[in-house]
């Protein structure tokens, strides 16, 4: 994910768990840029949803937590393909 993809990803985050503070943006958004920048957007966007269809603290997800439901998604269909895509283009 792209910096620019991050800070729209926390935004959602942040109507869907309105008590969600951030105390510093640019931090915040250079730490989950750090975390999920192996990510697409897209990978990102179904584990935040499949988190929020378990979720029942009401407290936001952490990026870790994130990641992890990225790599289950990933197990679940069998093929990591953006690891195939990269071998492919290398």
């Amino acid at each position: 994910m792209t910096k620019d993809e991050v800070t729209v990803f926390l935004i959602t985050i942040n109507k869907v768990y309105p008590r969600w503070k951030v105390d510093d943006p640019k931090g915040t958004i250079n730490a989950w840029s750090l975390v999920l920048g192996d990510y697409t957007a897209e990978q990102a966007d179904r584990a935040l949803k499949d988190y929020m269809k378990k979720d029942i603290t009401g407290y936001a997800p952490s990026a870790p937590q994130l990641v992890a439901q990225i790599e289950k998604n990933k197990r679940k269909t069998g093929t990591d393909w953006d690891a195939l895509a990269k071998e492919l283009e290398g």
